[in-house]
């Protein structure tokens, strides 16, 4: 039968003290005897390297020149790889050769980035700064516009159905009473619908003061078109503060240092027609102002149009 040539991995057989004995095994099956070539022997520094020649294991004629071929092209490759896994100093080096690549930044190097940070945040705060403000007045003036549309229905509708209301019945106290100036030109003639109004009927749904006038119809109308009817779910909140009066005011000087999130300053004036002429809308610190016809403006800490009469 002719013998076939089988190579095995190293695998540790004896251990003691501190040396790790290995065998690496070139061997030849035959039939009944597993022959060993290739011993090698390591400690902590040092390895040695054993070949049998295949004569002195009896090997058969056949496998002999085979046999000491194998030997002699892998016993370089062999020892290095032994070498290299019996020797702790070149993991060690290799590890200390990783740690001392670490680098950490100088002192100056830090100073430079941290500069260069300030000087980029001085530079684009601002900028960011800007941009917030005018995101945040360009919602409220969406939302004065809304305000102003609903005002604008509201009027419209009592005006079609009760055009007597903005006349009123009472000669000494007619709605449309009040005058404002727009442009340094004073309008009279003019209904006022303020927070003292939408205020009163949001608190008492069922209050009666001027209730066949104008102005209580249109708060009426308004409020349902804001969805602020119901005081205890309102969208906007047109609270009264003692003593504060909606024109010629910013909204701190209305509401004060902490308003309710929703509380808001309206003012509207229109026409004995049923037009709006100019509201005003205040809401977190910015004034919206719209004319028809003119630019709506939106000024933070802005004050309200003046109201003459009443």
């Amino acid at each position: 039968m002719i013998p076939l040539l089988e190579i095995s991995n190293a695998c540790p057989v004896v251990l003691a003290g501190n040396k790790i004995r290995y065998l690496f095994i070139y061997s030849i099956l035959s039939q009944s005897r597993r022959l060993p070539l290739l011993q090698v022997v390591s400690n902590n520094k040092s390895f040695s390297v054993g070949v049998q020649s295949p004569t002195e294991i009896n090997a058969p004629r056949e496998c002999a020149v085979i046999l000491r071929r194998i030997c002699q092209l892998s016993l370089t490759r062999i020892t290095h790889q032994v070498s290299r896994a019996f020797d702790l100093n070149y993991y060690r080096k290799k590890t200390m050769k990783i740690k001392t690549q670490k680098h950490g930044f100088t002192l100056v190097e830090l100073i430079v980035v941290l500069t260069i940070l300030v000087i980029l945040a001085s530079l684009l705060i601002p900028s960011l700064t800007g941009y917030i403000r005018k995101a945040k007045e360009k919602a409220i003036i969406t939302e004065a516009t809304d305000v102003w549309k609903a005002s604008q229905a509201a009027l419209s509708e009592c005006y079609a159905v009760y055009p007597e209301s903005f006349t009123n019945p009472d000669p000494i106290k007619p709605p449309c009473r009040f005058a404002t100036d727009i442009d340094g030109k004073r309008i009279s003639n003019l209904g006022r619908i303020t927070n003292a109004a939408l205020n009163a009927v949001q608190i008492n749904p069922n209050d009666q003061t001027e209730v066949n006038t104008s102005s209580r119809r249109i708060t009426r109308q308004v409020l349902s078109y804001l969805d602020s009817a119901d005081k205890s779910n309102a969208r906007y909140l047109f609270t009264v503060p003692s003593g504060k009066s909606t024109w010629n005011t910013t909204f701190r000087d209305y509401f004060g240092r902490n308003p309710s999130s929703n509380a808001v300053l309206l003012q509207i004036f229109h026409t004995t027609d049923g037009k709006v002429i100019a509201i005003n809308f205040g809401k977190d610190g910015y004034m919206v102002t719209i004319i028809p016809g003119k630019e709506t403006t939106c000024v933070y800490n802005g004050k309200s149009l003046k109201s003459i009469g009443g």
